[in-house]
This record gives structure tokens, C-alpha cells and sequence, in this order.
């Protein structure tokens, strides 16, 4: 992925299969372990001696991830912290601060940045959608933060702790919406 199709091949509705069908991901149940829900009808089933020719008798065209349900948004929003986490684990703290050119930012100011921008702005205008019928949102410039908040001499590994904590607060915020 992004260049080819993923699936899931899990023997757990709850832990494996449902959170990637949330995504859109096609999903495959391993059924020897006697695990069965007849509420989830999975894209496949069987031993794992049938996931291969699953596989390769499958329509693989359509496995496209889609993120257009409120579901899957979600799910996106809520796993973005923990795979920028994922990302930045194991690069040494002398890196942190290393800008890739010269007028790019390094991965701590993006991660301060990100958020800024998630307290200051993202967070605030979900407010005001939710609050307001008729809501004027202002634009607001935020790349001279990265300089005037001294984003530098900051701690980008705390920052994107605070980060993953707004986010779940803005997906709160978002999961309570009814769909109209």
C-alpha cells in the first residue's frame, strides 16, 4: 500500500477483522479456531491453507481503501498520532532537530506544529461547527508559528504526546455527532 492492495487475514472478528473493514481493508477469517460471528460475513474464510488461493482467485481491483464513511475518518484521525509515533521511534533525538533543506522544518517543529494546530485550530473550529448553525470560520496563519514559538528549542517527542491526547479529544468531539 499505497502501491498495492492490503487485506486483513486475522482469526479475531473483534481485534483483527473489524477494525480493518472499518477502513475498507477486505477481510479474511481463519476459522480454525472455531471463532465464529454470524454478524460479520468477512470477504473470505477457511483454514490458512486457503488464504493463497483466496487471494489469488479474488477481485484485487477493488480492494481500495476507503475513507468516505464517518467510521473510517475516524479510524484515521484516531491512528494518525500513534503512526507518526510509529514513524519517529528509533530516530536518535540529534535528528529531531535536522532539517532535511533549508527551508523545510525539522521533525521536532512539525511535530509542535501539528500540535498547535490541533489545540489552536482544528479542536476550536469543530467547536464552533458543532455550537453554530450558520458558522464564520476565520483563516488563520500558522506557519510563522514554527519561528515565533521557537519550535525549535522545544520538545517535538512531548509534543506529539499532547498531540495523540487532543486527538482523541477532537475524535470525542466528532464520534458524538449524529450523522445529519
Amino acid at each position: 500500500w499505497p502501491d498495492d492492495p492490503v487485506v486483513m487475514v486475522g482469526d479475531n472478528v473483534e481485534m483483527d477483522l473489524q477494525p480493518a473493514r472499518v477502513v475498507g481493508i477486505p477481510v479474511f477469517l481463519i476459522t480454525n479456531s472455531g471463532e465464529s460471528d454470524p454478524a460479520f460475513v468477512p470477504d473470505g474464510k477457511g483454514g490458512i491453507s486457503e488464504v493463497r488461493p483466496w487471494l489469488e482467485n479474488s477481485d484485487k481491483p477493488n480492494w481500495t481503501l476507503k475513507f468516505d464513511s464517518p467510521n473510517s475518518l475516524l479510524a484515521v484521525l484516531r491512528s494518525t498520532p500513534a503512526s507518526l509515533a510509529d514513524l519517529a521511534e528509533g530516530i536518535p533525538q540529534d535528528q529531531w532537530n535536522r532539517c532535511p533543506e533549508c527551508d523545510e522544518w525539522s521533525l521536532n517543529e512539525i511535530f509542535c506544529h501539528l500540535r498547535d494546530v490541533e489545540l489552536e485550530v482544528n479542536i476550536p473550529r469543530m467547536q464552533t461547527l458543532i455550537k453554530e448553525t450558520n458558522p464564520f470560520i476565520t483563516v488563520q496563519i500558522t506557519d510563522d508559528w514554527v519561528h515565533e514559538r521557537d519550535y525549535d528549542r522545544q520538545d517535538g517527542r512531548e509534543a506529539l504526546k499532547i498531540l495523540a491526547k487532543s486527538r482523541t479529544q477532537l475524535v470525542d468531539l466528532l464520534s458524538n455527532l449524529s450523522p445529519e
